[in-house]
């Protein structure tokens, strides 16, 4: 009895010892159960805003999620209307969900179905509300009239701030001239920056009054993207016709003339520098912008000019400034050329460091008399040969005349037949002109004096 009983404990820890080493006896025939592979779905998608305006930007975003026990790369697929616009990659773990996220942005109005894997949305996209635009470079005073038969015309240069721009009106401020103008037929040209017709249009003479006003001529479906140009044949005869007029507000840096198609030198009395054509145009854009508008009126000069000017306050500083900065060109073929004899005002010749003899006169006279100089200007005429023809700035001093001839002082002289003498002596007129202003736009000399025969 008591050897069973000292053998039973022992022979128990001995057994639960082999069984712990031995281990949970496997069960035949069934597997270790394989992870599953990545499996996706989209579980919400959202478009914000759903409502927009045309050119604006939409948000999609969608939530993936992944339903297998593996980690996977998911390709989200944007789609608007059915067609795919857009794809993204993005990594989803096991279990997770994460967010993709487009940007999208329509061009045409209309309701879109918005779509990324097996759930949708839609988009209202609604057009923009045009933005009506008159561009100008007058300031609706008139200064005078022009006009010119054939095919030359009247030419404003624009640039629209906001494209692309829907021309709808051009706007002329003119008025009927003369007679015969029942006979005429004005026309408008839409030109675009490399000069190309792009539109013709004829303007009844019926719209035109005796009384200057704005005339309106409607345009149809002319979009334009970039520079343009507008161009009125007034077609005039020699008795009447529709005249254009012009302001002189602002400097003219848009208004030029037009000979068969091109533009040409320019053949009208009013100086170009300040000949703004009182043409306008009416237009849409479904953007907003700044509409070209005039500039400020030029008030007075540069502050370089009158700095300039002030400074030359002698007629050897005056001399020696022209002399070292100005450029003489001739415009003699010019004027052989077009029959126009264009004089560019002092702060002109002053930029552009050019002039012909006209110009440097006109430049000496208004310096000299800033300074209170009793400045002229004399024109020599040489019939016998035109291209001779000269002028010069005439001062006295000390008793006896001088000239500033196109930049060098010369004299003295007695007279301005002395003047006229030293120039060329087959000069066959002269004429004297009290304001460098009179002669610059070519109007009538206050002093005309024919060589005796």
């Amino acid at each position: 009895m008591k050897l069973v009983k000292l053998v039973t404990p022992v022979a128990i820890a001995i057994l639960l010892l082999a069984i712990s080493c031995v281990g949970p006896a496997e069960t035949p025939g069934i597997p270790t159960p394989t992870p599953t592979p990545a499996e996706f779905e989209v579980v919400s998608l959202r478009v914000l805003p759903a409502e927009m305006t045309t050119g604006e930007t939409a948000t999609v975003e969608a939530k993936v999620k992944n339903t297998g026990d593996s980690e996977g790369v998911y390709t989200a697929v944007l789609t608007v209307a059915g067609a795919e616009v857009e794809k993204k990659e993005i990594s989803v773990a096991a279990g997770a969900t994460e967010t993709v996220t487009f940007s999208l942005v329509v061009s045409e109005a209309g309701t879109y179905k918005i779509a990324i894997g097996d759930l949708s949305s839609s988009l209202t996209v609604v057009g923009k509300t045009p933005v009506t635009y008159e561009l100008k470079y007058d300031d609706g005073t008139s200064e005078g009239f022009c006009s010119c038969g054939g095919r030359r015309g009247y030419l404003v240069g624009f640039s629209p701030m906001v494209t692309p721009f829907s021309i709808s009106e051009i706007r002329l401020f003119a008025s009927l001239v003369g007679t015969g103008y029942e006979q005429t037929k004005p026309e408008l040209e839409i030109w675009n920056k490399d000069s190309n017709v792009q539109h013709i249009c004829e303007v009844p003479y019926t719209r035109f009054s005796l009384e200057p006003s704005w005339v309106t001529a409607e345009i149809p479906s002319i979009t334009v993207n970039d520079d343009f140009c507008v161009v009125f044949y007034t077609n005039s005869t020699s008795e009447g016709g529709a005249y254009i007029h012009f302001d002189s507000s602002v400097i003219n840096k848009h208004s030029e003339l037009v000979a068969d198609g091109q533009i040409t030198n320019w053949f009208h009395k009013p100086p170009k520098e300040t000949t703004n054509w009182m043409i306008r145009v009416v237009g849409t854009s479904a953007e907003e912008g700044t509409a070209a508008t005039p500039p400020p009126p030029k008030t007075s000069y540069t502050a370089e000019f009158r700095e300039k000017v002030s400074s030359l306050d002698t007629p050897q500083k005056l001399s020696q400034w022209m002399l070292n900065n100005i450029n003489l060109e001739s415009h003699y073929e010019r004027w052989k050329e077009t029959g126009v004899n264009y004089i560019a005002p002092p702060e002109e010749t002053f930029e552009n460091r050019v002039g012909c003899c006209a110009e440097f006169a006109v430049f000496a006279c208004y310096v000299l008399r800033y300074h209170g100089y009793d400045a002229k200007i004399l024109r020599i005429a040489v019939e016998s040969n035109p291209s001779k023809n000269h002028a010069v700035c005439v001062y006295p001093s000390s008793g006896s005349l001088y000239t500033i001839n196109v930049g060098r002082i010369e004299g003295p002289f007695q007279t301005y037949e002395d003047i006229a003498f030293d120039h060329d002596k087959d000069w066959s007129e002269y004429d004297v002109y009290y304001s460098w202003e009179k002669f610059q736009q070519t109007r009538p000399p206050d002093k005309v004096i024919h060589r005796k025969q």
